[in-house]
């Protein structure tokens, strides 16, 4: 019997290190220091993918969790290990929480990218970092005795309500390395200028110059007792409340 296909929307989350322009392999050797890093490959290298972290509320990882406990537990068979939570607390923001969706390149469907109004943004459109992104995914439980288990979120299609500047960045600009000024020379203290973005909708724009308030957090006052099952939705949704 045919699985049916359970697919999700994930609304305004913040992109983080996105690589769905074309395929991204991780090299052990690779990144701007040579300590690792995902190199641009062809779609059929070994472990290659399209790919993108993402940085949501609490509120947002609750409610996507409920949807992962859910599809799992349809899909769940005897011998698989309860579901664990796979999303971690962004380091910038401990109120915020990352997940990530990925697809692997084989497969040869590159996750489709367009505009707010749905425009075809075309093949190689890169997403920056710290944009507002919907994405569309694929909820697939799975289970390996040697790699482990959970819900994959496949990547199917990003649309774009918000894209950030792209700056020119320390590796990405045409200079050599030559004699003079180097970082290690300098006492001064650097400004930090990573910010987390607001989630802004389209027609809110033109009030960007006001203050933006941190992304709020729900907390349940009381907590209702929840039936038991083989995926423990309860546990797994405390650590949101912190």
């Amino acid at each position: 019997m045919k699985k049916e296909k359970i697919v999700r929307k994930i609304e305004n989350v913040i992109a983080l290190y996105p690589k769905m322009d074309q395929p991204y392999v991780f090299n052990k050797n690779g990144g701007p220091n040579g300590k690792g890093g995902s190199d641009p490959c062809d779609a059929h290298t070994s472990g290659a993918k399209y790919s993108t972290n993402f940085k949501m509320t609490a509120e947002q990882a609750k409610e996507l969790l409920t949807d992962m406990g859910k599809a799992y537990k349809v899909r769940k068979e005897d011998d698989w290990p309860k579901l664990e939570n796979p999303f971690t607390p962004d380091t910038e923001n401990p109120k915020l929480f990352v997940g990530v969706a990925r697809i692997d390149a084989s497969w040869e469907r590159p996750p489709v990218h367009i505009d707010a109004k749905k425009n075809d943004l075309g093949k190689g459109f890169k997403v920056t970092k710290g944009s507002i992104i919907n994405l569309q995914v694929e909820l697939h439980p799975w289970s390996n005795p040697k790699t482990g288990h959970g819900v994959a979120l496949r990547l199917e299609a990003v649309q774009v309500v918000k894209l950030a500047d792209r700056g020119v960045s320390a590796e990405n600009n045409i200079f050599d390395t030559v004699e003079g000024f180097a970082k290690e020379d300098d006492d001064s203290s650097e400004d930090d200028l990573e910010s987390v973005f607001d989630v802004v909708a389209e027609e809110e724009e033109e009030e960007e110059a006001e203050a933006v308030a941190e992304p709020k957090v729900k907390v349940s006052k009381k907590k209702k007792e929840a039936p038991k099952d083989d995926v423990d939705l309860a546990s797994l949704l405390d650590g949101f409340d912190d």
